[in-house]
């Protein structure tokens, strides 16, 4: 069975293998993931290298991330190494 996932940028297919014994798994093709993660990287370093003009302070991001938190349901994971 192939589930395929689209988004904005890429389309990405799932397959569902069944193991009598272990049960279904779920495989990705892991090339066009891997590809998929460099791209998100390399955007990533293109938007760190600007300089922004108009920043939004701590207390404006606590407020946000609250509103957003209440509102919708959006989850913190807190981790230390970011």
């Amino acid at each position: 069975m192939v589930f395929e996932i689209s988004h904005v940028r890429s389309q990405t297919s799932f397959e569902v293998e069944n193991d009598p014994k272990s049960g279904p798994t779920v495989t990705r093709n892991t090339i066009s993931m891997f590809e998929e993660i460099l791209e998100l990287q390399k955007q990533l370093e293109k938007l760190q290298e600007k300089s922004v003009k108009n920043q939004l302070s701590d207390r404006n991001i606590v407020e946000i991330l609250d509103l957003l938190m209440k509102k919708h349901g959006l989850s913190l994971i807190y981790t230390k190494d970011g």
